[in-house]
């Protein structure tokens, strides 16, 4: 035999053992052990209230509303805007936004909303997806 097919041999032997090995492994049980836990009573809880010992909450901080800017991306599947088309449009709808955030008349105020709606439309059709 020669001294190749030999290691071969030698090879396969050992990886079906070690095999055989790793599935007595895999089919063995193991049992969790199972632990009791305290049991949560009015009292406790009145209790840890008082010492100050339970759980502690934390609140997110909070300044105030937060308002993400208008954006446009390219909306995916066929006929749609380029990122950099897109990226023109998020421009855009951007300033036409601050521009209404601005306006302080009310004649002001319907004329930026309706440019906004007319761009927000304008990057619909150009194939970008509008977020608010």
């Amino acid at each position: 035999m020669p001294m190749r097919s030999r290691f071969v041999a030698v090879l396969v032997a050992a990886l079906s053992l070690s095999s055989v090995a790793g599935a007595s492994a895999a089919t063995k049980i193991t049992t969790a052990k199972v632990t009791s836990h305290a049991k949560v009573t009015k009292k406790s809880t009145a209790l840890a209230k008082a010492k100050g010992t339970g759980p502690v909450v934390v609140h997110p901080v909070s300044t105030g509303p937060v308002v993400a800017a208008i954006s446009a991306f390219p909306a995916g599947g066929k006929g749609s805007g380029t990122e950099a088309t897109c990226a023109l449009w998020s421009d855009q709808l951007q300033e036409d936004q601050n521009a209404q955030d601005e306006a302080t008349d009310k004649d002001t105020i319907i004329a930026t909303t309706n440019q906004l709606n007319s761009d927000v439309d304008n990057a619909l059709d150009a194939g970008c997806a509008v977020i608010y």
